[in-house]
Order: structure tokens, then C-alpha cells, then sequence
């Protein structure tokens, strides 16, 4: 057997269509995984938005919301939207039998990454009720997660809720929504280093998965790091 493939990494990355494919019926109390098409509807944006005066195109959230960052008369709304992202995602809850997740999560192995887009707690639950089992792949979260603390004085991550294991201090909330036309991953310690994470994992990997996501073509820099890690 190929020794490069025996000791090389399996690298999956996901997208919201993952989310939603592993909760078909939404999560624990029926709330649904929205894709990104669909995100403005479920958050009740329309109203909000409409308000405003945009009149631009919202199909894609992260474009819309890259759009309106750059105009000084939408900056008003963008501490609603960033609010209403994280009361979604924050209270979903993952249901007590196995899911796609559960199953990703066992298939591999320590040497292994999952990169996820999403901002949905699921996947860190998933793993969470995984530890006692066997070794688990590494994490990455590319655009933060609602279940994601940081301390930004000593740099330390874990789940929200805990504390800083320098300081004691209770973890904050991560930043969650970026104009991604022009994202800088360098300038957010907490996104750098999952960035960094996934373009160590893809320059020693032999697989690689691509499960529910897109790459967008006005997300410039996240294509770039992938092209770069996965062709250099």
C-alpha cells in the first residue's frame, strides 16, 4: 500500500449544504439548517433590509452582506444582522441519535481535518459526545462558530462558556460575519489560525472532500488559500 496515503491526512471541508444534509428535518426542536440562499428569509431580514433602502441582490448572504459593508448608509443595520446570525444558530441543539455528523466524525481519524464554513454548533456538538470514543480529527472553523470563545489577551480558543486557562476569564464570542469581497484572515488571530490549520492539514493530505460548499467566486481570499495549499 502507498506509504504517502497510509500517513497523510484526509481533509473534508463544509459548506451549509452539509448542515443541511446531515439535518434534513432541521436540528433537536425541528429549526431548520438554512443554506445561504435562504438565510435573509429565515433570519427576517426582508423588512430590516427593505427599510434601509437596499434594492440590491440578496440571494447570497455573504455577498449581500460584503455589499453593504462597503456603504456607509447600511452600517446602522450590520450590528442587527451580525445579532440576529448568532441568536439563530446559537440555541440549535443536536438530536440524540446518530446523525451525518456523529458518522463523519468516527469515520476518521487524529491525522485527519474537518474545515467547516458553517456557523451552527452542530458539528462541535457532534464531536463533543464523540471524545470518550476513539481519537478524533482535528477542527477548523473558517468563518467562526456561535459555540466558539476566544481570550483575546493570551489567545486562547475553546468552547464559548469556558475560561481562559492563563487568565480564568471567561471565553468571548467570536466574530462571525465578514465582508468576504474583501476578508483579510490575517488581521482576526482567532480566523488566521484555523486558516493556518487548514493550509498545514492540505499541504499533507492525500484526500480531500468538498461536502455542501461552493466556494464563491467574491470569496477572493478563501479560494486563494485552498488553491494554493492544495496545487503548490
Amino acid at each position: 500500500m502507498n506509504k504517502k496515503r497510509i500517513e497523510s491526512s484526509h481533509v473534508v471541508i463544509l459548506g451549509a449544504g452539509a448542515s443541511r444534509a446531515a439535518f434534513p428535518k432541521g436540528d433537536a426542536s425541528g429549526r431548520k439548517l438554512p443554506l445561504m440562499n435562504e438565510l435573509i428569509e429565515t433570519l427576517g431580514l426582508t423588512e430590516v433590509i427593505e427599510k434601509q433602502g437596499y434594492i440590491g441582490d440578496t440571494s447570497d448572504f455573504e455577498s449581500f452582506y460584503s455589499d453593504i459593508s462597503n456603504k456607509r448608509q447600511y452600517i446602522p443595520i450590520l450590528p442587527e444582522i451580525q445579532d440576529r446570525v448568532r441568536s439563530y444558530f446559537e440555541p440549535l441543539q443536536i438530536p440524540s441519535e446518530a446523525t451525518l455528523y456523529d458518522y463523519l466524525i468516527l469515520s476518521l481519524g487524529e491525522k485527519d481535518l474537518i474545515a467547516t464554513f458553517n456557523w451552527d454548533p452542530l458539528l462541535l456538538q457532534a464531536y463533543r459526545r464523540s471524545l470518550d470514543l476513539k481519537p478524533l480529527p482535528e477542527l477548523a472553523f473558517l468563518h467562526g462558530n456561535v459555540y466558539e470563545g476566544m481570550c483575546e489577551v493570551h489567545r486562547r480558543v475553546g468552547y464559548l462558556g469556558s475560561v481562559c486557562e492563563i487568565c480564568r476569564k471567561e471565553l468571548k464570542p467570536v466574530q462571525l460575519l465578514y465582508p468576504i469581497s474583501r476578508k483579510d484572515y490575517n488581521k482576526n488571530p482567532v480566523i488566521k489560525w484555523h486558516w493556518d490549520k487548514l493550509a498545514y492539514y492540505l499541504d499533507r493530505s492525500y484526500f480531500l472532500t468538498i461536502f455542501g460548499y461552493s466556494a464563491p467566486r467574491t470569496d477572493i481570499e478563501a479560494r486563494s488559500v485552498m488553491h494554493k495549499a492544495w496545487s503548490g
